[in-house]
């Protein structure tokens, strides 16, 4: 089975069983949006989950940084597991079922004929997400994780530096060893681990762009612009912050 958008959309269909699914979606404000027509999601094992305006309410289809669109857009072949996933999991979902959510997006990222490496990489960043959110425990086991996935950091870059490759070959283990901070998720915790620093360098190179270089020319210009009298007393648009943009 190879999904297609506006033929074969197994497993998604809509509410009546029918192919294909359609993904009717109205944008209500910046970042925000509106499904207008209902769908439903229909495993090979497992109960259907239909997905309507009324259960899901607003959403920024899958919730990533701008920051990362190097990586992976907001939407894309993943859309209807992103849209899924936010029906599934709310501030209040318990941990056990967030991690079920979490499992039933990846799930259907495989279905949709996501990419496998990048399917897992999202994965592991809702995963993060869940495990921050069982507080105390899970959020400390986050933070210990994080703490030695720099200092594993710094033990690859040192032994590197001194041409040490066994030290080097022995940290490059660590997040094997680490992932079980991760609880039920250790699989997406391994992946994490390795997937970090491939991930986190491009996106702080990113951020550094946009508020080195965009952000003060756009400042500058709305400065500029300010300076004619028929827009002194206008709200002239200005850089949103990178998390808005």
């Amino acid at each position: 089975m190879t999904f297609t958008w506006m033929g074969d959309t197994r497993p998604f269909s809509d509410e009546q069983g029918n192919l294909p699914a359609r993904f009717v979606i109205e944008q209500v404000d910046d970042n925000g949006f509106r499904l207008r027509a209902s769908f439903a999601y229909r495993p090979v094992d497992g109960e259907a989950v239909a997905v309507s305006d009324d259960a899901l309410g607003v959403t920024d289809f899958a919730s990533i940084p701008s920051y990362m669109t190097w990586f992976v857009n907001r939407t894309g072949r993943h859309t209807p597991a992103a849209l899924l996933h936010d029906q599934l999991v709310r501030a209040d979902t318990a941990t056990p079922d967030r991690v079920n959510a979490d499992r039933t997006f990846l799930t259907a990222m495989d279905a949709l004929g996501v990419p496998p490496v990048r399917g897992r990489v999202m994965w592991s960043a809702t995963a993060l997400a869940t495990r921050v959110s069982a507080r105390p425990w899970g959020l400390i086991c986050i933070i210990v994780w994080a703490l030695c996935a720099f200092a594993g950091t710094w033990v690859v870059v040192d032994g590197i530096t001194n041409q040490n490759w066994g030290q080097v070959a022995v940290a490059l283990l660590g997040p094997l060893v680490t992932c079980p901070l991760w609880g039920r998720q250790y699989w997406a915790g391994l992946v994490a681990g390795y997937a970090l620093w491939g991930v986190a360098v491009p996106a702080l190179t990113a951020i550094g762009a946009y508020y080195l270089i965009y952000w003060p020319i756009e400042q500058i210009v709305r400065l500029g612009r300010k300076l004619i009298p028929a827009n002194r007393h206008e709200q002239l648009p200005g850089p949103s912050t990178y998390k808005a943009a």
